[in-house]
Order: C-alpha cells, then structure tokens, then sequence
C-alpha cells in the first residue's frame, strides 16, 4: 500500500513537471546547481597546493605551572624564593622572575638578567604568541603571567620559554580556479538539460514561418505535455484550418467558375427560345391565331422554367451565405410529411405514381426552421416525382434511429452514371444528361445545403432498381430525454 502510494505521489509529481516549463526550468536550475556544487567539492582535490605551517604550544601549560606555584613562594622567605627559581630552571628550563606592578623585578632565575621590565610589553607579546600556527619556522618564546600577593604586595610571576614549533602540512586550495569549474559545469549541464526545449522552440518558429509563407500542410512533430507542446498543437490546427479554408476557397472559386459556365448555358438556351418565338411571332403578322397561341404558350413555358432557373439559383446563393439565421422552431416530421404527400397526391394519381407512406408509429419532433425544412423535402419529392419510371411508386419512410430521425424517399429510376451519382448534390448536376426534364438542376444542392444548416447528414444510394435519398436529422433535446 505505501509503495503504491509513494509510486502515485512520483507519477503525480512527474505530470505536473511534465506539463509546466516553468516547474521544468526549475528542476534544469536545481540539476545544475547541484552539478556545480559537486564540482566544486570535487575540484578542491585537484587545484591546490601544499604549504608547511609551524604549531607552536599555548601559554596555558606555563600559567598552570606558575599558578600552582605561587602559593608555595607565598609561604617562603626572601632567600628561599631565589633557590626555588633556580631549582625549578633546570628542571623545567623556563625563565622566571616576580616583579612589581610598577615594572622592578624582586626576584628572577638565573637566566633574567633583566631589573625592570614593561609590563605592557609583555602583554602585547602574549596577545601576539595567541596565534597558534606562524609560517615561521624559527623558535618562538611564550610568555605567561599570573598576579598574586606577595608580602603583603601586589606582584606579577612571569615566566617564558623558548619551544621549537612542530611542522605540519596543509592543502591552498586555488579558489578562483574552482569557482570557475563550478560556474563552467553549471552552464555546461544548464545547456545539455535545455538544448531538447530550444530545439523545439526553433521548430515552432520554424513552422510558424513556413505556415506564414502559406504553406498550410506543414506540420510540427507533437511531443511532451507543457505549455510548448500545446503551443504545437494549437499551431497544427490552425494550419490545418487555413489548408481546410485554402481548400474550401478553392473549391468555391471552381464552383464559382462553373456557376458562371453554367449559369451562361442553362439562361441562355431558354432565353435564345423565348427571344426566337417571340422575333418569329413579331417578324410573321400573317401567323393563324392557334399557331400564335402555340408559340406564345412556348415562350411562355421557357419562361416560367427561366425564372424557376433564377429563383432557385437566388436561393441557393442564400443559402450558402456564412451569415444565414434560421428559425428554431420544434417540427413533427411525420405530420408535415402527411401534409405534402397530400398536396402531392392528386398530381401522383394523374401522372401514374403510387405514393406508399410507411412512417413510424412514434413522432418524431426537431428543431429547426419550418419553410427550410419543407423546401427540403418538397424538393426531393418533386425531384422523385421528376425521375420516376412510369408506371411506378413513391416511397416515403420514416423511423428513429438512436438520437436522429431517419427519413429514406426513394423510387424507381433509370440507372445513373456512377460518376455523375457520386456528385448529384453539386450544382447543375441531374440523373439525366440531356436535362430534359424541368429541374433547374439546383433542386438537391439547396436540399443537401438545408439538412447542413440543420446539424444532418443527407446521402443518396442507388440499389435493386430504386434511387433512395437517406436522410438524417438530429431530435429535439426533449424528445431525447423522454
């Protein structure tokens, strides 16, 4: 359990490095102070010298020796106290001497020569002698001093000794040469930990111009999990959108070619019919009135079929705006259903056309905009009715399909091209080549445009004889909750 906990607490660590620069910023600084530090320690062991230096005894030895001994002058008489010093001279070696405060020397050993001496002198020489290490190797005399009563007056027992120091060896360590090894380690490691995050800050500026020069299908390599990382992949969909976008503009300005193209074939033909009636009619006042009549009604049909033309062309351009609004109103798709396969019952009996309703028992409600949707269907209704074989059927079924509503229209028709069937929806694009039917040839291009605005997916699929649009429109919310 503590294993599992300890392993969790480094993973959630880990994540969290992981995923910040500023926290791996940290850690690279941390690393290479800690490298440098070692370095540090480690280079004392190679950039130094050695150097003697002399240990010389401190007067504490003496000051005992002359504390322990002054009680015992104490009791002694004047002529005893020289005999004393002079014993305790060759034993020890020390020089000694008893003086007053004013500097006049009672008594001494055989080695002092001296009557009167400085006692601030020897002071200063015993805060000088505190130094314990000299880089003199020559003999060095200690001094010490202890005050005590004798006869009655304040005096001073000195004593002094020559020693011979006691030489040792010691490592100087070339700090400068040690603090620039640390400093060159920290930079050295600083710039190994941080060279991968440069690299990858190069590559994203490096993309960044490539995508500015409008190259839209470059793509930086997505790795790691920090704020460059997310940088990366932000940068991967924008260029991704700009290609989609160059694309879709592309494929607009081609639509836009072929617009005008067809635009200019399927206006004037009318036209050039409607204009040669009419200068026919004008040009032969001696026409009987039923030819007249007959022509006239030609001109009359072409017409009709060049506003047609016109009205769907204007359509489709609105509905292909980026700024379009819809209504959002909630639709029972089986009772508008109901309502136009009646309108459209009286034109299918006369004209040969079964009409086979198989919709589901439940409603089907979505939101959307009433007109839209019912120019949707009126379309591939009237599209069917259209291409129908004669004598044949329409078939219009309905159902639900997890959180859509399914709507399939199909009916027996000739076989259609595969090339020609896999770009029904685009515009001017018919079953029929010749075009002779009355369809502008914009019909399911505006269907196909409406189930888009509605959040649907509309495809066609040809099987067993029969041309079937399948469409799918998602439910209202509140029927998805029931």
């Amino acid at each position: 359990m503590i294993k599992k906990r300890i392993t969790q607490a480094f993973y959630s660590l880990y994540k969290k490095i992981a995923g910040s620069l500023r926290m791996q910023l940290i850690g690279v600084v941390l690393i290479s102070t800690v490298c440098a530090w070692l370095s540090f320690g480690f280079t004392k062991y190679i950039f130094y010298t050695n150097e003697p230096y002399y240990t010389y005894p401190s007067k504490f030895e003496l000051q005992q020796r002359i504390k322990g001994w002054a009680p015992i002058i104490q009791r002694m008489q004047p002529d005893e106290i020289g005999r004393f010093l002079k014993q305790q001279m060759k034993k020890t070696g020390m020089r000694m001497m008893i003086v007053s405060k004013e500097g006049n020397v009672l008594y001494h050993s055989e080695n002092m020569f001296e009557k009167k001496v400085d006692l601030y002198q020897i002071q200063m020489m015993m805060v000088q002698q505190e130094e314990a290490t000299s880089h003199d190797a020559g003999t060095r005399e200690i001094y010490a001093l202890y005050p005590f009563s004798l006869e009655n007056k304040d005096v001073y027992f000195i004593a002094s000794k020559k020693y011979r120091p006691v030489t040792g060896v010691y490592r100087r360590v070339n700090s400068v040469l040690t603090s620039l090894t640390a400093i060159l380690i920290f930079i050295i490691v600083y710039f190994l930990l941080t060279n991968k995050k440069l690299k990858q800050i190069k590559m994203v500026v490096q993309g960044m111009n490539e995508i500015a020069k409008g190259n839209f299908s470059y793509r930086l390599k997505e790795m790691g999990q920090d704020e460059i990382a997310s940088m990366v992949v932000h940068v991967n969909y924008t260029a991704k959108k700009l290609e989609e976008n160059r694309e879709k503009e592309k494929k607009l300005d081609r639509e836009r070619t072929e617009l005008i193209t067809s635009i200019s074939h399927d206006l004037r033909t009318p036209l050039t019919s409607i204009i040669g009636y009419l200068k026919f009619i004008k040009d032969n006042s001696d026409l009987t009135k039923e030819k007249r009549v007959q022509y006239t009604k030609i001109a009359l049909k072409k017409s009709e079929k060049l506003k047609q033309m016109i009205d769907d062309l204007f359509d489709y351009a609105k509905l292909t705006h980026d700024q379009i609004q819809i209504q959002n109103e909630t639709i029972s798709l089986n009772t508008l259903l109901e309502q136009l396969l009646e309108e459209s019952f009286m034109l299918s009996e006369q004209d040969d056309l079964e009409i086979k309703k198989i919709l589901c028992n439940e409603e089907l409600w979505v939101k959307g905009d009433p007109l839209l949707i019912v120019r949707l269907f009126d379309n591939l209704i009237q599209n069917a009715v259209r291409y129908a074989k004669r004598p044949g059927f329409l078939e219009v079924k309905t159902y639900k399909k997890e959180n859509q509503a399914v709507i399939e229209i199909g009916n027996p028709a000739e076989p259609i091209d595969p090339n020609i069937f896999q770009q029904l929806f685009e515009m001017f694009v018919t079953g029929d080549p010749s075009r002779s039917k009355d369809g502008s040839g914009l019909g399911l291009a505006i269907a196909k445009r409406i189930v888009e605005l509605h959040k649907g997916m509309i495809q066609a699929k040809q099987r067993d004889g029969l041309v079937l649009f399948q469409i799918h429109l998602p439910l209202s919310k509140e029927m998805i909750q029931k």
